[in-house]
């Protein structure tokens, strides 16, 4: 009697384990089950990856584990490690030096504008690098947290190592190109996840405009404006692009000549959290590529896509035929619910 049991046990378990894989397949490769190739948009680049941060869900994947030159994505990185090691960031003050600045003009880096002689805090150097994408920022906190950008870059790569960023290897703070420092798309959006997590950056990032306090050679502050925040969602906006993404929260950008244009994003659309990361567009000189690509893969989300119940606790999957057993079948019932992010039409 106890091996008949043994036996429906074993065929029960099969066939759940067997509709788990099918559902697990439609899942993750959405590419060739999800996709609306007849409106789906037009984009820049040629890299993109998009997921459901809550639930793990891919949604879309293009390439997304292809190695892709990060730019000023990097940035995340260099800021939440100093958010993890600087116990009071509001009250450190770390001046500026010239050894901080070395290279970085002729480097032609975007910088936040902190000149030698300034005393920022280690707060302003984090807005600064997030914010405005200063790479001045970025090698301030290396070189006050490690004492040079060397011996910061091996904590990069060991916090990637440890967040299972496999594809990942940095080798300066900053993002400026350097043949050996890349990563992935779905890298950038494990590294977002993280930070994402931390309350600070969450509240950097979603930060318009920073101003710190009266320093050397700024009597009134220097004043910082989120570059990626300066496109979304303005009633007056500064440039003449301008991009619509309800329930966009935040992101980090980039550029460089050969990783062209970045962008690491979340947003929450139809109450699913998401998280985005494209990489390598381009369209003209200063045409933010990659937040036109953004906003074009949430709109199509928000069109197509929303989160239903798939299978419900206690559903009946049917009868399953049963050999050498004195029931003729037994009923597989599902034991916990599956909800998924679909299209409307499933």
């Amino acid at each position: 009697m106890m091996k008949m049991i043994w036996k429906i046990l074993a065929a029960g378990m099969l066939v759940l384990s067997m509709a788990a894989c099918r559902q697990e397949t439609a899942v993750f490769e959405p590419e060739e089950t999800y996709a609306a190739p007849e409106d789906f948009p037009d984009l820049f680049c040629d890299y993109y990856f998009l997921e459901d941060s809550e639930t793990g869900q891919v949604i879309l994947d293009h390439r997304s584990e292809e190695q892709i030159f990060p730019a000023s994505m990097t940035k995340m990185m260099t800021a939440i490690l100093a958010i993890e090691q600087i116990p009071d960031p509001e009250n450190t003050v770390i001046p500026f030096t010239e050894e901080m600045l070395a290279g970085l003009v002729e480097a032609n880096a975007n910088r936040a504008g902190f000149v030698p002689g300034d005393a920022p805090t280690a707060l302003d150097y984090i807005y600064g690098d997030l914010l405005p994408s200063g790479a001045d920022c970025s090698r301030a906190l290396a070189f006050y947290l490690a004492g040079s950008e060397e011996a910061f870059v091996e904590q990069m790569n060991a916090k990637a190592a440890e967040l299972g960023m496999q594809d990942t290897h940095f080798v300066n703070t900053t993002g400026l190109h350097e043949d050996d420092h890349y990563s992935t798309c779905r890298d950038m959006a494990v590294l977002l996840n993280y930070c994402m997590q931390n309350e600070l950056f969450r509240t950097v990032i979603t930060t318009e405009i920073w101003r710190t306090e009266p320093l050397a050679h700024y009597r009134r502050g220097l004043l910082m404006q989120n570059y990626v925040l300066l496109y979304i969602n303005q009633e007056d906006p500064p440039f003449s692009y301008e991009f619509d993404i309800p329930g966009f929260i935040g992101g980090k950008s980039g550029y460089t000549i050969e990783g062209q244009y970045t962008l690491a994003s979340c947003a929450k659309i139809g109450g699913i959290p998401l998280t985005m990361v494209n990489a390598h567009g381009y369209h003209i000189e200063h045409y933010p590529a990659s937040i036109s690509d953004a906003a074009a893969l949430y709109h199509w989300f928000s069109e197509h896509y929303e989160r239903k119940e798939a299978v419900s606790a206690g559903q009946d999957f049917g009868p399953l035929k049963v050999r050498e057993s004195t029931e003729g079948d037994i009923r597989v019932l599902v034991s916990d619910s599956l909800t998924l992010d679909l299209p409307e039409e499933e």
